[in-house]
């Protein structure tokens, strides 16, 4: 099976309709060679990749939030929990509920489709200082694309209940 890297807008995904090809049960993850565990697991006490994530100016370097107050970098770096995930992980599946975020710390992440041929589609590679999933927070969405750790992965998850409250609390 051979792999092609294609960019295509999300919205031209949306409309495609496809449903996915197989879906994975809770907790396991469809990759190359079978079944897998996913392995995204919280990062406990604190850590260089915490402190960072607290400190407003992580969150202004991301264009969507680059324009927000101070208070609302503050909320935003609160409410988000720090997740770290193994080379191969897979962090979402197309079809999953769009109800979180990502905030890429460190790590590369590749974004793709598997097509009914069994090609593997490269959509986009994302990588530290981009954001993943805010597509699916702002149009209620399931996941239009597979999203895996292609290195080790950090990053600090939104949770889709406290992007609400912040779009709220701070609606411009």
């Amino acid at each position: 099976s051979g792999s092609a890297t294609i960019l295509l807008p999300m919205t031209q995904l949306r409309r495609s309709g496809a449903a996915p090809l197989f879906r994975a049960e809770q907790g396991f993850a469809c990759q190359p060679g079978g079944l897998r565990r996913r392995s995204a697991r919280p990062i406990r006490g604190a850590s260089p990749m915490s402190a960072t994530a607290a400190r407003p100016a992580f969150w202004r370097s991301f264009p969507p939030f680059a324009a927000l107050p101070p208070g609302a970098l503050a909320a935003l770096a609160t409410a988000a929990q720090p997740r770290t995930w193994t080379a191969g992980a897979a962090l979402f599946q197309r079809g999953d509920p769009g109800d979180w975020m990502l905030a890429i710390e460190t790590g590369r992440v590749r974004l793709g489709l598997v097509t009914q041929a069994g090609r593997e589609l490269t959509l986009r590679l994302a990588e530290a200082g981009e954001t993943l999933g805010e597509i699916a927070l702002l149009d209620g969405e399931p996941r239009s694309a597979d999203a895996t750790a292609l290195t080790a992965v950090t990053g600090h998850v939104l949770a889709r209940r406290d992007f609400d409250l912040l779009a709220r609390r701070w609606p411009d």
